[in-house]
């Protein structure tokens, strides 16, 4: 399986090099966390995105729920990741993840926000 994402990761970067005006959706968790709430991203999720952004940045978070049978969308407000200089790799991952994830949270119900609810 490791290798297969390895592919994909690149096949995405491809992709946002190459296209003028690329437009990727990422559902940064890459599962489902137990009660429906956000939890951790995988490693390496947040320096992805970092490196997506770079071509790609304009982010717009989506905030994605399903309540009594219906499927609920609440769309953000696009930003843009400024990396704070002198991270170490495994803090710009954990830096990004946190601001991706904050702006997500922030279009949920409370219930659903999980660490990120604060």
């Amino acid at each position: 399986e490791t290798e297969e994402r390895a592919i994909a990761v690149r096949e995405v970067l491809r992709y946002v090099n190459s296209s003028a005006h690329p437009v990727i959706g990422i559902a940064p968790e890459g599962s489902d966390h137990p009660g429906g709430v956000l939890g951790a991203l995988p490693p390496g999720v947040g320096r992805f995105m970092l490196l997506v952004s770079q071509s790609c940045p304009d982010i717009l978070p989506v905030g994605v729920w399903k309540d009594a049978g219906t499927i609920h969308l609440n769309f953000g407000t696009p930003y843009q990741l400024d990396i704070e200089p002198g991270l170490s790799s495994p803090a710009r991952d954990e830096w990004v993840g946190t601001i991706v994830m904050g702006k997500i949270a922030e279009l949920l119900p409370v219930r659903l926000r999980g660490k990120y609810g604060k």
